[in-house]
């Protein structure tokens, strides 16, 4: 008997998402103009005051119920921009070529690694994982035992990705 409920409960859902998947989705507005003065009761009336809405001629009305329509998704990925060194605080970054500086070691704390890097002058400074550095001010992705992993921001297919662009390794 619970074998056959469960049957029938899958069944339905895989006929609602078949339904789902063919029906559009439409945006309907009506003309009707509506008082705003009395007090409305029903979520409809309410809907119907609003002005009509019209749809870019890129809008899909078809699509399938779990993907995201490709109007929304060019709107969320419209900037072609990635990312400035102008958008950070520089209190926390170094601001020297990445060719003089010497990873000196590595400080184990926790789930976390503390690189510790060597300046030209001999001074010693404490970097973390997300910190600005150098003179592009490339981000720290990545400190283990032995490696510094160091990415910085390009633009490609249209989308901003980190890729690494510099590994600084414990020398003696």
């Amino acid at each position: 008997m619970i074998a056959r409920a469960k049957i029938v409960v899958l069944l339905c859902g895989f006929l609602f998402g078949c339904k789902a998947s063919q029906e559009p989705l439409l945006l309907e507005v009506s003309d009707t103009p509506i008082d705003v003065s009395e007090p409305i009761s029903d979520v409809a009336q309410l809907h119907s005051g609003f002005p009509r809405y019209s749809l870019d001629a890129s809008f899909e009305l078809k699509r399938d119920p779990f993907s995201i329509p490709e109007s929304i998704n060019k709107a969320t990925h419209s900037s072609n921009q990635c990312p400035q060194s102008d958008n950070f605080s520089n209190n926390n970054s170094i601001n020297l070529p990445l060719d003089d500086l010497r990873l000196a070691g590595v400080i184990g704390r926790k789930t976390d690694y503390i690189a510790l890097i060597e300046l030209p002058s001999g001074g010693v400074i404490r970097v973390v994982i997300g910190q600005r550095i150098g003179l592009e001010q490339n981000i720290i992705t990545d400190i283990s035992s032995k490696v510094l992993t160091i990415s910085r921001w390009t633009l490609e297919d249209g989308q901003c990705q980190l890729v690494v662009d510099t590994r600084l390794k414990i020398s003696r």
